[in-house]
């Protein structure tokens, strides 16, 4: 019976000052000195930093806009810095173990570098600073080189341990360091921190904490010419550590860590001008679709041809969402079609019978001393976060208001922790922090000024429906038409839009004007 009960909910619903004192208290929680949230072992906690993120891309006032960028950057930038970062291979490892992110446990999760690549990537859009986008370039390549099967999904993780030992496959003794850099040893050592006596048992976890300028000038070399000596040796150390046993890789499929990176692949396509990531997520999509759908009932896991049970809530959500994201970054319809039938789907089948929030398991699961329901947003964004932002997209694309019932109970389930917890509701808290959503529809030929207007920036305020048919089955595209034949943008709140423009000066000031003024 103490199983069946409720996650405790507040006494009155959350008021319009969650988001704010959410990030009070983050500050209050926040390391000025290294960035993220508590001390060691330290996660990035990757549904914060979306918080973060999201108040600083959208928050329609500047002061508090500035106080989560301060913490999204500083800790962004001590993250990369650190050793929790592969800065020879790419993407993060699971956790730094000490509190400065220098010592990682090297296991590297699907789902962490899915989720802060994607923060990685947006945050550059915001901020210009070309190490957010290396950073996020460097880890979408990592799980493209080796977290790929090549049928199309994405691989799970990649083990701490080789040849029985943690961190064997990425660590540098001195010895071996400088027998591989030559010349440039003293330069390269100075730049990732390596020294004979080592930073981990005896050995090195390269870090980047002193600033490539300072050591440019330390060598008397300029900027370009320490870039040229890093790649020259970054390309012998990768090929040393080439010839060194990999981690073992969990070879399996997860449905809901493969839609968090559909998404990420899809976003960062769109953001850092690259279509190749775009094809690596219809890619996976279509992976799901070809091997982990059973009769219409999405599946949880796949290894080489064999099928785990059916999926989970999460699975359906985070599918959804990254099948939304693709649909917005292609304007192929077949996704967002998919979309909504997953959608359909995961409302019939973990839907609450009160419509207050989402159970983890389906209907026709096997019978559970009690169906669970997951709020928490750590490491992962939960069931309920993912299920309210699938059908808040949902709703801001088609118009249905049915929807926020659902919404609005995912909400009320996760009270106390949106309003005592920030770090386990981060996601929840982003959504509620840009909504409602807005809407943008593009319709007519060579939409492309106005789509790069919408993509240059990180809007997560708004969803975007584009086409060049006038017969599109999206309902946000219904009776948009084309001025003079030329493309036309309508930015619209509640279906409801303002003047239609073809002009993308004009468009961008439309997609700006709640900045700095009240919601």
């Amino acid at each position: 019976e103490a199983v069946r009960r409720s996650l405790p909910r507040a006494e009155a619903p959350p008021g319009d000052d969650l988001v704010p004192n959410a990030i009070d208290l983050l500050e209050s929680r926040f390391d000025n000195d290294k960035g993220g949230f508590g001390g060691a072992p330290k996660f990035p906690q990757a549904p914060t930093l979306e918080l973060l993120l999201r108040v600083a891309a959208d928050w329609h006032e500047e002061p508090l806009r500035d106080r989560a960028m301060r913490m999204l950057t500083k800790t962004l930038d001590e993250m990369a810095a650190g050793g929790i970062y592969d800065h020879l291979y790419g993407a993060f490892a699971r956790y730094s173990v000490d509190a400065i992110w220098l010592v990682p446990h090297f296991e590297k999760m699907l789902y962490d570098n899915a989720l802060l690549a994607r923060v990685y990537a947006h945050a550059w859009s915001l901020t210009g600073n070309d190490d957010y986008k290396r950073v996020a370039e460097e880890t979408l390549d990592y799980l493209v080189r080796d977290m790929r099967h090549p049928s199309g999904g994405l691989l799970s993780a990649e083990d701490a341990d080789s040849e029985g030992e943690e961190g064997k496959f990425a660590i540098w003794e001195w010895d071996e360091f400088v027998a591989v850099t030559g010349d440039d040893a003293p330069i390269m050592a100075a730049l990732y921190g390596v020294t004979e006596h080592g930073n981990f048992e005896g050995a090195n976890v390269l870090e980047r904490y002193t600033p490539l300028e300072a050591v440019a000038a330390q060598f008397a070399l300029s900027e370009e010419n320490l870039r040229a000596i890093r790649r020259r040796s970054d390309g012998a150390l990768v090929a040393h550590r080439k010839q060194r046993v990999p981690p073992a890789v969990d070879d399996k499929v997860v449905a809901a860590w493969n839609g968090l990176a559909i998404r990420a692949f899809a976003e960062a396509g769109s953001a850092l001008g690259r279509p190749d990531y775009i094809e690596v997520a219809e890619g996976i999509a279509r992976f799901i679709g070809a091997e982990m759908t059973n009769q219409g009932r999405l599946l949880r896991a796949w290894r080489e041809g064999r099928v785990s049970g059916t999926a989970f809530c999460d699975d359906y959500a985070a599918v959804a969402i990254g099948l939304f994201a693709l649909y917005q970054a292609t304007g192929r319809e077949a996704w967002f079609e998919e979309a909504m039938r997953l959608t359909d789907a995961m409302i019939d089948l973990f839907a609450t019978e009160d419509r207050v929030g989402f159970y983890a398991t389906g209907t026709d699961s096997d019978d559970l001393i009690a169906r669970p329901i997951n709020l928490m947003d750590n490491p992962t964004p939960s069931d309920n976060s993912l299920a309210a932002e699938a059908l808040a997209i949902r709703a801001a694309l088609t118009g249905t208001a049915e929807l926020e019932a659902h919404i609005a109970g995912v909400i009320e389930a996760a009270s106390m922790l949106l309003e005592k917890h920030p770090t386990a509701s981060g996601h929840l808290l982003a959504l509620i922090a840009t909504s409602p959503l807005r809407q943008v529809a593009v319709a007519g030929s060579d939409p492309e000024p106005l789509l790069t207007v919408i993509h240059e920036r990180f809007r997560p305020g708004f969803v975007v429906a584009s086409s060049q048919s006038s017969d599109s089955a999206v309902p946000l595209l219904a009776n948009r038409i084309a001025i003079d034949g030329r493309a036309t943008a309508y930015v619209c709140e509640g279906f409801v839009c303002k003047l239609p423009t073809t002009s993308p000066d004009e468009l961008r000031m439309q997609l700006e004007a709640h900045l700095g003024s009240s919601r």
